[in-house]
């Protein structure tokens, strides 16, 4: 909680959350959500990475699932079921999801706000494979997948923490480095529990 309130101390714009609530009890947890709501109401964005899915749906606009490090898709929340995540993040049809259809599409930018961070195809040396990405202003959006997924090293590639090895990255239509000075100097922090 300590490392979550110094990130919110720089004034942050966008905030990556990884696994924060991991080592966190229930009353912490609650608090936490209290403050990314309030961030949320700011305008920060926010990239909460979890394996917990309860938490995905308790706080989150949109999903993004990984399998094997490739992106699966993005989602709005109140358009996955539960059910169809696991499905999604198995890559495969559970036998009381029959009438599932294949994948959506990747969410399309909206005209409620052009995105406040957004990649193209970025990649890292982690092993992830290419993958697009965008959060808008004030959105929440949880990162989810099974272990070693390739969730992690997403965000790692977004902050900059990995050595990114291919794609583009902006921020408010600006392209940036995507190195740690960079985003860290353009208001992107990055809390991650160990």
């Amino acid at each position: 909680m300590v490392a979550i309130a110094r990130a919110v101390d720089m004034d942050c714009k966008v905030l990556i959350l990884d696994e924060p609530t991991s080592s966190l009890d229930e009353q912490e947890v609650t608090k936490l959500f209290g403050l990314m709501r309030d961030l949320k109401a700011r305008g920060v964005g926010i990239i909460f990475v979890t394996h917990f899915l309860d938490q995905v749906y308790e706080v989150c606009d949109k999903i993004t699932v990984m399998r094997d490090g490739s992106l699966v898709g993005e989602y709005a929340i109140k358009d996955l079921p539960r059910v169809q995540l696991v499905s999604k993040m198995l890559g495969k049809e559970l036998d009381d999801l029959s009438d599932i259809k294949g994948e959506q599409p990747t969410e399309q930018k909206t005209e409620n706000g052009e995105p406040l961070f957004e990649t193209k195809d970025l990649c890292s040396d982690a092993g992830i494979k290419p993958f697009d990405f965008y959060i808008k202003k004030g959105e929440v959006n949880g990162f989810t997948g099974l272990l070693g997924s390739g969730r992690s090293e997403c965000v790692r590639a977004i902050f900059g923490a990995d050595r990114v090895i291919g794609g583009t990255v902006k921020k408010n239509g600006l392209w940036m480095l995507c190195v740690v000075e960079s985003a860290i100097c353009r208001r992107i922090v990055s809390v991650t529990v160990s």
